[in-house]
């Protein structure tokens, strides 16, 4: 099952058959949520010295049940911007 994990002042943490602009990139990954890693997309633990603070969690939505929990789970950086996700993926728990 792919999930997306939102760590409290923290980064995106991920779990399923990564790819990065379609290239394979394993199974477990962190990705920065606060803008500072020296390593983008990637965490590299910047947001403790930044002292990144995002403790909401995003909004609750009703959507369907997955027909299909996993498959490729693809991650777009763009430019000075957002990541886009796509492929099948739930949001698990808010980690502290």
């Amino acid at each position: 099952m792919n999930l997306i994990y939102i760590r409290e002042n923290g980064p995106l943490a991920f779990r399923g058959a990564l790819t990065f602009d379609g290239c394979a990139a394993g199974f477990r990954t962190t990705l920065c949520r606060c803008g500072e890693s020296k390593n983008k997309p990637f965490c590299d633990g910047s947001h403790a010295t930044a002292k990144f603070a995002a403790t909401d969690e995003p909004s609750s939505q009703d959507s369907p049940a997955l027909t299909k929990r996993d498959g490729p789970l693809n991650i777009a950086p763009q430019r000075k911007g957002p990541l886009v996700v796509s492929g099948n993926v739930e949001r698990g728990a808010l980690l502290f």
